[in-house]
């Protein structure tokens, strides 16, 4: 849906959401059967393969997630970790953490409550202030709207998050699909990412709009 030009799988298992993220080993008793849960790599073990990919590709931008891995998902957490160290040993000049501005979410999210949507539980006033980012620090600002069916397309096709584990429970991904088209693009029709190398630690208002517009980018 993506015409994604090549696909690496690196073997780790889905970790599931209920582990928490700052853990960095299993206890004993808790390995699973099958891969490793990518929770459980060791970071330096993950980063160095990865690192080996961005060699081969000769990359010039990487991205990855904000350290709170977006809503506190311990995969998420592990790819922040991951793609930080990977980039830096394979000299990848740009590391872009996917993210979503808190604050607009927050609203959003009182928005679509008020309209009548199911929200998830998940979605709670005291969870925001530990998810995303806060726009203050936000440094890419991109409008996708142009792609915004390619886009609608790939969660369509995320077969993992079609149903809920919980019997009538609701998945995020099916509230987002079945907002109308204006409010689809609304909330899909911007991505937020930081660079870490651009930050905006000056109070400075400048908001860049391209992901390689850095100054770090390549020329």
């Amino acid at each position: 849906m993506l015409g994604v030009a090549r696909l690496e799988w690196l073997g780790y298992g889905d970790s599931g959401s209920d582990v928490d993220p700052r853990r960095r080993a299993p206890a004993a008793t808790d390995q699973p059967t099958g891969p490793t849960r990518f929770v459980d790599a060791p970071v330096d073990e993950a980063a160095a393969r990865l690192a080996r990919i961005l060699l081969e590709e000769h990359a010039d931008a990487l991205t990855s997630y904000d350290p709170n891995g977006g809503y506190g998902h311990p995969d998420h957490v592990q790819v922040h970790r991951v793609g930080a160290l990977a980039a830096r040993q394979a000299g990848t000049p740009l590391v872009l953490e996917a993210t979503i501005d808190r604050d607009l979410m927050r609203l959003g999210v009182d928005l679509a409550r008020t309209m009548g949507y199911a929200i998830p539980p998940q979605f709670t006033p005291d969870t925001f202030d530990m998810w995303y980012t806060p726009a203050e620090a936000i440094t890419h600002t991109v409008d996708v709207r142009a792609h915004l069916a390619q886009k609608k397309a790939a969660m369509q096709a995320h077969a993992s998050q079609a149903t809920s584990a919980e019997h009538g429970g609701t998945r995020t991904i099916d509230l987002f699909l079945g907002l109308p088209d204006d409010l689809f693009a609304t909330a899909f029709g911007t991505e937020w990412f930081v660079d870490r190398g651009h930050a905006r630690d000056d109070g400075s208002s400048e908001l860049l709009d391209d992901v390689l517009a850095s100054p770090e980018s390549i020329a």
